[in-house]
């Protein structure tokens, strides 16, 4: 349906970009497109009085709902993945907002009301913030092919003291950096800490040590040179939290919520 003559055209393209600004996922573009679209043709083909379009741009606009969602480090993981399939294909039309963000800035995010959401492997203690544990992952031992403890099929921590050990520190796991440094003392420089797991694992594949990381991390990693040995005196392990602001009634934020408790459940049968 065409706009009549005289009608302001621009204000589907406006409506569209404003909408397109609060969305950092592509395939939520098209959606926006084709709804804002299609809609806003219907009306401006109408005989509205020109004191109409504020509220027109305005409905339109805030028409389609929104979720901030803050991820920190080390936290995208195939569970996470199935997280966000599953709020896709049941809420469609809930535009959902993507921030990478340190540990530090999710939490100040949170309390400051920037973030509805936050996903972190840190189980941060606030009592502003309800803090859920979600799925976990297994510590593993990554190492070149080549290196002298390959042939053991499991390790335990004792194992490495020999050796350089490399760690990522937004993975964090209190009881294996706890049994680190009681059997190498922090001011020895067996213990070297990478910026992130593509360093840790670049470090490793060269030779210079080993690494310490989620075992699933190091699986999909074999491409890089490296393999994956468990660790036998553990369970060391990585917690994803999910957290959000306490005492706050938002509808959208407990459908994620749940839908997160969904797909932690289903990880553990």
């Amino acid at each position: 349906m065409d706009v009549p003559e005289g009608r302001p055209g621009w204000i589907v393209d406006f409506c569209i970009s404003r909408s397109v600004e609060q969305s950092t996922e592509i395939n939520h573009v098209n959606v926006i497109d084709v709804k804002v679209r299609s809609w806003l043709r219907y009306w401006l083909a109408l005989d509205l009085p020109s004191r109409s379009y504020g509220a027109l741009m305005h409905n339109a606009t805030s028409h389609f709902s929104r979720l901030r969602l803050a991820i920190g480090p080390g936290v995208p993981s195939s569970q996470l993945s199935k997280l966000l399939v599953l709020q896709r294909a049941e809420e469609p039309d809930v535009i959902l907002t993507f921030f990478e963000v340190t540990g530090d800035v999710l939490l100040k995010g949170l309390l400051e009301g920037r973030y509805d959401v936050g996903m972190s492997l840190q189980g941060h203690s606030d009592p502003a913030l309800k803090t859920q544990p979600m799925w976990t992952q297994t510590m593993a031992v990554a190492m070149a092919p080549r290196f002298r403890l390959f042939d053991q099929a499991k390790l335990t921590i004792a194992d490495l003291r020999d050796y350089p050990v490399y760690r990522w520190h937004s993975e964090a796991c209190p009881l294996l950096d706890e049994r680190l440094a009681s059997l190498m003392p922090m001011d020895q420089e067996n213990i070297q800490r990478a910026t992130s797991f593509d360093m840790m694992a670049l470090w490793v594949a060269a030779g210079y040590g080993v690494g310490l990381s989620a075992r699933s991390r190091i699986e999909h990693a074999s491409g890089w040179g490296i393999t994956m040995r468990p660790l036998a005196d553990g369970p060391y392990e990585v917690v994803t939290y999910l957290q959000r602001p306490k005492g706050e009634a938002d509808s959208l934020s407990d459908r994620f919520e749940r839908r997160a408790m969904q797909v932690a459940g289903a990880d553990v049968k």
